[in-house]
Parts: structure tokens; sequence; C-alpha cells
């Protein structure tokens, strides 16, 4: 795994590995040891509470650089919130989506064959 990281960071800015959830495997606590940071992910009212401290716990003991969280399958209408904020993003309840606050150009493919 070491040499796989290393040479991946001569080719790549950054560099995502997905591992199996820690509370099943301990995969991810190998895999910090030769990451910058880490970050959790969890879905919203499906994971446990207690799983969730775990994991933190398996996390901290083994030095993990714990650098954020994302929680999916977050559903903003479910909630009673005015607004949902965000690192990237907000939820505007008036207009019912979620917007960026960081915008990036879009490119289109370029087609070689067409003429």
């Amino acid at each position: 795994m070491k040499d796989i990281v290393s040479n991946f960071r001569e080719q790549y800015y950054y560099i995502l590995i997905d591992s199996p959830p820690i509370s099943r495997m301990n995969d991810a606590c190998i895999i910090t040891q030769y990451v910058y940071g880490t970050i959790i992910v969890n879905a919203v009212g499906e994971v446990d509470s207690r799983i969730s401290k775990i994991t933190l716990e398996k996390l901290n003991k083994v030095g993990a650089n714990i650098v954020g969280i994302i929680l999916n399958k977050f559903k903003p209408e479910n909630n009673n919130y005015y607004s949902y904020y965000s690192y990237y993003g907000y939820y505007d309840e008036e207009k019912k989506g979620l917007k960026r606050l960081f915008h990036f150009k879009k490119y289109k493919k370029h087609n070689k064959h067409k003429k």
C-alpha cells in the first residue's frame, strides 16, 4: 500500500481511497498510516451513534488525521431547518435546491471525429 500511494503521489495532486466500513474491517486503520488525511462518510439516519463513536475511537487510536466528515443521503426537506449550510454549498429552502459556493467551469468533450 505504501508503494502504491507513493507512486500515485508522483502523478496526482489528490488521491481518494475508498475503504470498507471501519466497523466491519480494519483496512481504514491500516490505510491511515500512508495518507495525509481521513474523511469519514456517514449516511444520515442509517448509522448508529455508537458505531460513529467507535469509528472515531479506532481512528484516533491509530493517529488518523481526520480532515472532514461527509454526510450523505441527507434530505433537507425532511429536517426542520430553514437552511442547510455546508462547506461546499448550502440548501436554499425557498428555491428547494442545493447551491454551490464554488463555481467550476464545465468543459465540453472535444469530439475529434465530428466534421
